[in-house]
């Protein structure tokens, strides 16, 4: 079977977990106690939470980690019944096992009330809540769980893996001229910071520019640079256009697969003397940018803030 890259070098220990020093030592002195606990991790996607917890399991069980750990994800089923009828009676079930539930902070309020007993009262039953936002879950389950923040990884970090893959699968980088060896690396640099400490997003990419001969070209990198959508959007509004500046904002944030943090500094990098000349215009933009920033970490709908913003 053909895996992934992503699958393919996923971290097998705690201690091939990159870039999270803190959570690391707080997951081994708490392993180390062998008490019953349950864990909280926090933090961005693609830092290494869900790896984090196969290790864990694997740390556990061993070569039959598989048959004591369990998956899911909230973001498709998020409400009572869910708990109710599969994580309840999974939890009480005789023996050792983990469950690990993926976005928990999509549960519902109710279903996470409904979480408490079994937190509470298993024994054989390690919960493990992956979330990105912290303060969607209640106090009864922070409470009951040891809270392991993640970060987002360096770029030197994401860079250094990238390139160790490529090694790896013997990924050549081709080009026949300076201006192309420029080109290519100017893209891979542009891959990394793009990625924005998320380390699935960069190898999923990375993946998708190489070719059947295994080789990354000049070619694929000129593809990987998205079209500067969101700065569009954004000069479109300020000239009065606001219905082509929405569109613009939809295709970046829906159609180009854009992060609100990519779309974002986009954002920020481009108010500028050369596109935009009023100064109290920019200083202006400069806040509004930032309260689109804050609203959007506290995890309001991204494409209401962002099509909101350039109202």
């Amino acid at each position: 079977m053909n895996l992934s890259l992503v699958e393919k070098y996923r971290p097998k220990t705690l201690d091939e977990i990159l870039g999270q020093p803190e959570a690391i030592t707080i997951i081994k002195n708490v392993l180390s106690r062998n008490e019953s606990l349950h864990f909280l991790f926090s933090g961005p996607p693609g830092t290494g939470k869900t790896s984090t917890a196969e290790c864990i399991a694997r740390y556990k069980f061993g070569d039959a980690w598989r048959n004591h750990y369990k998956e899911f994800n909230a973001s498709n089923e998020r409400g009572i019944d869910m708990v109710r009828n599969v994580l309840k009676r999974l939890a009480f079930i005789k023996g050792e096992r983990i469950i690990f539930l993926d976005e928990a902070d999509r549960l519902t309020e109710e279903a996470q009330d409904a979480l408490r007993r079994p937190l509470e009262k298993t024994t054989g039953t390690m919960f493990i809540f992956s979330v990105n936002y912290e303060y969607k879950i209640i106090d009864a389950i922070k409470s009951r769980c040891v809270i392991v923040p993640f970060r987002r990884l360096p770029n030197e970090i994401v860079k250094k893996r990238l390139f160790e893959i490529m090694k790896a699968e013997n990924i050549k980088i081709t080009y026949s001229s300076e201006e192309e060896k420029q080109l290519i690396k100017e893209g891979i640099n542009y891959l990394i910071e793009s990625a924005n400490g998320d380390l699935r997003k960069a190898i999923n990419t990375l993946e998708k520019l190489i070719n059947e001969k295994k080789q990354i070209t000049v070619a694929n990198i000129v593809a990987l640079q998205k079209p500067k959508l969101a700065l569009n959007a954004m000069l479109a509004a300020i000239n009065g256009n606001f219905e082509q500046a929405r569109k613009l904002m939809e295709d970046a944030y829906i159609n180009n697969g854009y992060s609100y943090e990519e779309i974002i500094k986009e954002l920020f990098e481009g108010i500028t003397e050369q596109n935009i000349k009023d100064r109290d215009l920019r200083i202006r933009l400069f806040i509004e940018i930032k309260e689109l920033e804050k609203a959007c970490k506290l995890g309001t709908n991204p494409l209401y803030q962002l099509t909101g913003f350039l109202a």
